[in-house]
């Protein structure tokens, strides 16, 4: 995990790109005081050993661009797209774009600090937390929008799953929205093979399928509490 000192310019590095940089290696913190948040044991669970700060003096260089995941590069740009979608028009009302650029995707940055206070004093933060609500939400649209142009029920479970992918990994692909991705895909397989739906089942074989991918999971608060 990287973090950069906030002396530092910004540098227009985005996903994909080879950097060459040096830093300040760190090994993580063990638990000091028991009952308290655990910080290494938590980034040990997603794989991650050391921590890096790249401060002011630094050096940092790209060697090079598009060395990553094709699909998350892909799902990055439909965030990009989605962000200025939902900006247009809303130019004059910057509190509103950055709660509804939140809601949709997931992307909290533009949202200004006494709006994120009004939604924690009135409960409702969760509605900046993609989750299974928005991936279910967003699959019943899909469904919709292709059973009215007449595309086959086969055809649009097919179509719909790459588009879920794309929508999970375009919102940061948080643990509770791969949770339900995986659900929804479960779901839309056996709906294309006209078998008939057990949420009970289709609730398992994503459980099995996440712990295949991820057995760690097994730890996380979010999983046990759907699970």
């Amino acid at each position: 995990m990287v973090f950069v000192s906030e002396t530092r310019p910004v540098e227009a590095v985005r996903y994909g790109d080879l950097v060459n940089m040096s830093a300040l290696l760190r090994v993580p913190l063990p638990l000091r005081n028991p009952g308290t948040f655990d910080w290494r044991a938590w980034l040990e669970q997603r794989g991650i050993r050391f921590t890096a700060t790249i401060r002011k003096a630094d050096r940092l260089e790209v060697e090079a661009h598009d060395q990553g995941n094709p699909v998350i590069s892909a799902a990055l740009r439909l965030s990009e797209y989605l962000e200025h979608a939902l900006r247009l028009g809303l130019e004059d009302q910057p509190k509103l774009a950055g709660a509804l650029a939140g809601m949709v995707i997931g992307e909290r940055s533009e949202i200004p600090t006494e709006t994120y206070k009004d939604f924690q004093r009135t409960g409702v933060f969760h509605v900046f937390a993609i989750n299974g609500l928005h991936v279910g939400l967003v699959t019943a649209i899909v469904l919709v929008i292709l059973r009215l142009v007449r595309i086959p029920r086969r055809w649009c479970a097919m179509g719909a799953v790459p588009l879920l992918v794309l929508y999970v990994f375009a919102t940061g692909a948080h643990p509770g929205a791969v949770r339900a991705l995986v659900m929804a895909c479960v779901w839309l397989i056996g709906w294309m093979l006209v078998r008939p739906a057990d949420s009970l089942n289709t609730l398992a074989a994503a459980a099995l399928v996440i712990l295949l991918f991820n057995p760690t999971q097994l730890f996380d608060g979010g999983f046990i509490l759907r699970s």
